[in-house]
């Protein structure tokens, strides 16, 4: 008989000698597999974000022409970040690309005949627009008429997206979504900052600031702002504490 290896085994201690007849010797090809599988090993998948929460999977590819393929043998840099079960490879945790663009395991794929490739993978992160977020709460807001006032509201949101080659996720833009800024004052669209000098009353009014990604992802802050008239000196008085001076008092 022929092994999976090719080798013919058998005994032939009891059996005669045959010379065979002419014609009477026929042969049927066969062909030695010892060859493993053949594996991908690249492959990507999208970050995680705060609305898609769904473990990362991915299914592993292997052909050969004795299948099924089977794998075994998850080990490698980034092994304890996965688990292996028939041919999908799933992330234990959610993924981010911010923190980690990218992961290495090695595994081994089988063939029905038992032929192993041990593959190196390599599992690329893929980065995904999420939305700015606010930071903190915007205090109440007083400005004086005539007087110089300037407010940074871009220091009240955040975006995750702090790295990654589209630079336009994590640009934010800063529109005015609710109310009408007092006379004098205005809105920077690029820096968040209000500012100008006020030039008239207004009583406290309630302002909401959309602060929009590249992506058109946005979030909003709200806060008030009140216009008063700039106080003003009637009287002062002067109090002259050295002793050699005496208590003199002047207005």
């Amino acid at each position: 008989s022929v092994n999976n290896s090719g080798t013919i085994t058998g005994n032939t201690s009891q059996a005669a000698l045959v010379v065979p007849t002419a014609g009477a010797l026929s042969y049927a090809g066969y062909t030695v597999d010892n060859t493993g599988p053949t594996v991908t090993g690249s492959y990507s998948v999208a970050e995680n974000t705060s609305s898609d929460t769904t473990l990362r999977a991915i299914t592993l590819v292997g052909s050969d022409t004795n299948g099924p393929v089977t794998w075994s043998g998850l080990s490698g840099t980034d092994a304890a970040s996965f688990t292996l079960s028939g041919g999908t490879l799933t992330f234990k945790s959610a993924t981010n690309y911010e923190a980690k663009q990218s992961y290495s395991v090695n595994v081994t794929a089988t063939d029905a005949v038992g032929n192993a490739t041990v593959k190196a993978l390599a599992i690329a992160v893929t980065d995904v627009n999420e939305a700015p977020t606010p930071v903190g709460t915007m205090a109440a807001q007083t400005a004086g008429v005539g007087a110089a006032y300037s407010f940074n509201t871009s220091t009240y949101f955040t975006d995750p997206d702090t790295v990654g080659t589209n630079a336009s996720f994590r640009t934010l833009t800063y529109t005015l979504s609710s109310g009408t800024l007092p006379a004098g004052l205005s809105l920077n669209a690029s820096t968040g900052v209000i500012s100008g000098t006020a030039t008239a009353t207004a009583a406290s009014s309630s302002y909401t600031i959309t602060a929009t990604d590249g992506g058109g992802l946005s979030t909003t802050q709200s806060f008030t702002l009140q216009v008063l008239n700039a106080p003003t000196v009637q009287s002062f008085t002067v109090v002259d504490t050295t002793t050699a001076n005496g208590a003199s008092l002047g207005k």
